[in-house]
């Protein structure tokens, strides 16, 4: 963070990450920490090249009917997503009492959001039967389940702190912490004395996406880590990742 009094969360969406219980997630736990949240609304553009050629077709996810797919169309797509994502940040924005913004931007949405400097960046959990919003519905998380991944970094020691924190005011219900080597003693001192937690402390062969995969996660859950981890991902492995996983990722800077 450049920022160390001020944490700034930015909000990775396009047509695809348009997790409303997601955001709601997020906003939770970014107004219990007093960060502030940046949406950043990415429009796909090699999913625009695409609709610019001849016979492109598009197949719903829910009817399975097939149709044409054109830029106009898409436009519009991204024009009717973005506006409610926009809307919905700010309403849990208002609600929580957080600083926020909005910004679109064309290009993709994975490598636009990680070369964001001086951002946490949460990618919500890919919401796969399509965008029902009405946000005067919307109920506050209460308890979640996190998943870190152990290094020796300084953002686990920042993910550790964030969810202790969270703990403390009874925020969280269970902790799962993913470690190759072993865990130190004091790390698990910090968490263990937390009423009503329950801590879980798995070792893993090797901390790669597929331990992350394999774990079937969803959308209550919200995983913590490096982003450095991920930058450092082979491209055809960031790919896997974020199409396979099922829940929410907050990526520390």
């Amino acid at each position: 963070m450049t920022n160390k009094t001020e944490q700034r969360i930015l909000v990775a969406l396009n047509a695809l990450e348009a997790n409303e219980e997601s955001l709601v997630m997020l906003a939770t736990v970014a107004g219990r920490l007093k960060a502030s949240l940046s949406g950043l609304y990415v429009e796909d553009s090699r999913l625009i090249e695409a609709a610019g050629l001849p016979f492109a077709t598009q197949i719903n996810r829910i009817s399975v009917q097939e149709s044409n797919l054109n830029r106009d169309s898409l436009a519009r797509l991204n024009k009717r997503t973005s506006i409610k994502m926009q809307q919905l940040l700010e309403t849990l924005s208002k609600q929580h009492k957080i600083a926020w913004s909005f910004n679109i931007e064309p290009g993709d949405l994975i490598s636009k959001a990680l070369s964001q400097k001086g951002f946490d960046v949460f990618f919500p959990a890919r919401k796969r039967s399509g965008l029902n919003l009405n946000v005067s519905t919307l109920q506050q998380t209460n308890q979640l389940t996190f998943i870190l991944l152990y290094d020796l970094s300084p953002q686990f020691n920042r993910a550790l702190e964030m969810v202790r924190r969270l703990a403390i005011e009874d925020m969280v219900s269970n902790i799962t912490i993913l470690c190759e080597n072993g865990l130190p003693k004091d790390i698990t001192e910090q968490l263990l004395p937390i009423n009503g937690v329950k801590l879980h402390i798995y070792s893993v062969a090797s901390a790669q996406s597929e331990i992350l995969i394999s774990l079937k996660l969803n959308t209550s859950t919200l995983l913590m880590l490096s982003k450095q981890y991920i930058i450092n991902l082979p491209e055809h492995e960031l790919s896997e990742l974020f199409n396979r996983i099922g829940s929410s990722m907050l990526l520390l800077d």
